[in-house]
Order: C-alpha cells, then structure tokens, then sequence
C-alpha cells in the first residue's frame, strides 16, 4: 500500500493569549490518501478549523505549531511562509466557508481566477484566461465565457461557492481542504455543491478534508471520519463502521 499522502501526526496548535497559553488543538493525528475523502466533523470550537489552517501554516504570530505534518512525505511544521507558499495553492488549495468575503469585490471572477493560474504557475494571461473559462465550465457555471466577466455580487450564493471551488482547481491540486462550503447555502444547492465535489474527487483522485459540524454531509461524501471535541481527536473510523456503531457521545446524538 503506499503511504498516505498527508500525515499529521500528535498535533498541537496553542494560542497566546493575555489570558494565557490557549491549546486549540491537542495531539490530534489523521492521515489522507489519495483518492479519498476525510472528514472531519465536530461541534464549534472544536478545532477542526484550526486544524486545516495548521496543515495550510496560515497560522501567524502569537501561535505556536508543534508536532508533524507530512505532505507526500516533506515535513510542513517549521517551513518558513516563502516555502509554504510554494505548497499553497499549488499542493494544497482551500475552500473556505463563505465565498463572498474570499473573492475581491473589485474584480472578476474570471480575473481571480486567471490570476491565481499565472501566479502559481506561469501562464501567459490567454492562457489563464482560457483556463478560467474552461474551469467555470467544468464546475457548471452555464455559459462561462460571458460569465467570467462578471462579478462576485452577479452570482448566487451556489455559484460563487461553485467559482471557489474552480479557484482551487486552477494549478491542480492533490489535496483540497473544503472548510464548511454548504453551511451558508440551502438544502437543494447544499447537494448539488457536494454532488460536485464528489464528482470532482472521484475524477481526479484527489485526496479532500471535508470539515463540517453536519454528521448527514460526512454521511454523504466522506470515506473516513476524524471527530474532533474541546480540541482533541476523540473518534475516528472509515465511515460506515462509525455510523453503526458511534463510540463518542458527540457521534451518537
């Protein structure tokens, strides 16, 4: 069996306060493989967030990360931003909660996208923009080449999550993080956001963190389940062992 391509292990994340010494995330360990999905599901406050966010190093000043996060076997924890940077993005992209407040408001969609392909990779600004097109349309935006002209406010709530999801796709990933991307939409759109992000996975073998406090979304399109309470990891089964037989009281409310 090859190795997982992400491997966190006895991970720490404590925060310093004027209080004092706040530990957010307590010794937790997973690991991804390609091809599948991992979720990770707790109640606020968790840690989940905080976690993705560790695996990602956005983590700034007043923070200290300890333990290990492994991507493909190159050890993340204590790489300076500019390396990091190099793994954002590029390696790993992120899907956050609420796409209004990620996108400029100033700029296109197809320009936000286009730009994140030139940086990350190079491309001229045809060739950027001809990807942003043809990811709008992979991510079922009807019309993409009229609509990569528009505007974050020009779209509904599903099809902005849908431009976010095409962002994260421009320099093809091996891992995507999605951090709560249905929370904020309604039920019907909330299934056809995780249809196509399963469609998505399954096409392209990626490995995905699904984060959610939502046990019927794990149920959905997770393989295995990491749950998170006050910090720590207190669960964690392929998914249909945890659903028949939940161990934490979390898991079985």
């Amino acid at each position: 069996m090859p190795p997982p391509l992400l491997q966190v292990r006895d991970l720490t994340v404590t925060f310093d306060t004027p209080e004092g010494p706040v530990r957010a995330v307590d010794g937790v360990g997973f690991t991804v493989e390609a091809g599948r999905t991992l979720g990770i599901v707790g109640e606020s406050g968790s840690g989940k967030s905080v976690t993705s966010l560790a695996v990602l190093g956005l983590h700034r000043d007043r923070t200290t990360v300890t333990g290990s996060i492994t991507l493909d076997g190159t050890e993340l924890v204590g790489r300076s931003d500019r390396q990091l940077a190099r793994v954002r993005g590029r390696r790993i992209a992120m899907i956050f909660q609420d796409p209004l407040s990620s996108l400029h408001p100033a700029y296109s969609v197809g320009e936000q996208i286009a730009e994140h392909h030139r940086l990350h990779q190079g491309a001229s600004r045809a060739a950027a923009r001809r990807r942003a097109v043809e990811l709008l349309g992979e991510v079922g935006i009807p019309q993409p080449a009229r609509r990569v002209r528009e505007y974050p406010h020009q779209f509904s709530g599903g099809m902005r999550q849908r431009v976010m999801i095409a962002m994260a796709l421009v320099c093809e990933p091996e891992l995507i993080i999605a951090d709560e991307p249905t929370t904020a939409l309604d039920v019907t759109v909330q299934a056809q956001i995780l249809e196509l992000l399963d469609r998505i996975q399954r096409e392209r073998r990626l490995a995905v963190i699904m984060i959610t406090h939502d046990l019927g979304v794990i149920a959905r399109v997770a393989h295995d389940v990491l749950v998170m309470y006050g910090g720590r990891a207190v669960e964690q089964a392929p998914v249909d062992e945890l659903f028949a037989a939940p161990a934490h009281p979390y898991t079985r409310g």
